[in-house]
């Protein structure tokens, strides 16, 4: 059997675009549909009202970029430490199956989870019927796909990991990138 070689693939754009997120800053959390630098989630204050900002969900995948001869399967990811005080990363619970772009509003007319006047809650509250929960570390996965998908031809496999980052009012670090924990991804060939 030929292993096949995989990337993990961060979609956007109205194509989409695929790039890889496995290099350092290659993802970022932000307000807008690429992995530019820009529009950063702002840290909620007092005089906003607010205590939790979200950013635009992000849809990652596993990609094949060299055919094999085996079967993928059991795609699962967590994140290998936990976020500073007032960082949170979440997973939609029901991993898409298709790309939808995110649209960066969030209200009737948006996807993206709406600003709160609520804590940083472990779930918030998103605009769309389906819900999100924290991302787990390393000893307990989050599920993206249960099934099996030949890695005899290239291109995305399985659903999408659509996550997104939460910001409190609470964050100490100031601005710019903050240091979040690595994604770990793992999956079963054979």
């Amino acid at each position: 059997m030929a292993a096949a070689v995989v990337q993990i693939q961060v979609s956007h754009g109205a194509g989409p675009t695929l790039t890889s997120a496995e290099s350092p800053n290659s993802l970022r959390y932000n307000r807008q549909d690429d992995e530019a630098a820009g529009s950063p989630v702002i840290i909620p204050s007092v005089g906003n009202g607010l205590k939790s900002g979200y950013s635009n969900y992000k849809l990652l995948r596993l990609v094949v970029t060299t055919a094999g001869t085996t079967a993928l399967s059991n795609f699962r990811v967590a994140k290998d430490a936990a976020e500073a005080s007032g960082l949170k990363l979440f997973v939609l619970t029901t991993p898409p199956s298709s790309y939808t772009q995110c649209t960066g509003t969030s209200g009737s007319a948006g996807n993206r989870p709406a600003d709160s006047a609520s804590a940083l809650a472990a779930t918030p509250a998103p605009d769309t019927p389906a819900s999100y929960s924290v991302l787990p570390q390393l000893a307990s996965t989050f599920t993206v796909d249960a099934g099996s998908f030949a890695s005899s031809s290239t291109g995305g496999k399985g659903n999408y990991a659509q996550l997104l980052l939460g910001v409190s009012d609470q964050y100490a670090g100031g601005a710019g990138l903050p240091a979040l924990p690595a994604l770990i991804w793992r999956y079963d060939e054979g």
